[in-house]
């Protein structure tokens, strides 16, 4: 290593200057001992080299890990966005009916929407619910403000099942 490395990495300052010559604790704390020659620290070391140093990141690191996170954020709500599914027991509690399936399907479409909370339905008596077994399906249309705060009105299309008191279902926006 020349001298122009060790001044810029920091070797040739030391804290302090020892008095003479000779193995001093070292005040870098790679070694327990480096060499002192009066001058300068040298590069030679005895013990265990002690990893004192941490690796360091980047700004630019950083922002490379958070796009990355942020593109994958985005192709999971994008394939989310095709289809919501409700888990088998679900927490929406059901005592069976058309109005329980309706709102059920309400909770799967929600998870849909970019914005949920501005989210409009209509009334169940406007929706068409067919009951086949265990199973509904359910068209409807929600209503929900764009960018611009125009309201865009978007179909939708659910099939609920009720078990043992749950629901559970997929549902998707028809474009």
């Amino acid at each position: 290593m020349s001298d122009e490395q060790h001044r810029s990495e920091g070797v040739n300052d030391p804290p302090q200057a020892p008095p003479h010559p000779g193995w001093w604790p070292d005040p870098l704390g790679y070694a327990d001992r480096r060499w002192w020659d009066g001058v300068r620290w040298a590069d030679h070391t005895q013990g265990l080299r002690r990893r004192t140093h941490r690796r360091r990141v980047t700004p630019l690191q950083i922002a490379a890990g958070a796009g990355v996170v942020l593109i994958l954020m985005l192709m999971g709500w994008a394939i989310g966005a095709e289809r919501a599914t409700m888990p088998q027991g679900s927490t929406t509690p059901s005592a069976g009916g058309e109005p329980d399936a309706y709102l059920a399907c309400q909770d799967l479409v929600r998870q849909l929407l970019p914005a949920p909370e501005a989210a409009r339905f209509p009334d169940v008596s406007d929706a068409s619910i067919a009951e086949r077994g265990q199973e509904w399906d359910v068209q409807a249309d929600v209503e929900v403000a764009d960018g611009a705060g125009a309201i865009e009105r978007t179909p939708w299309l659910c099939t609920v099942r009720e078990r043992g008191g749950t629901w559970d279902g997929e549902a998707e926006l028809v474009e």
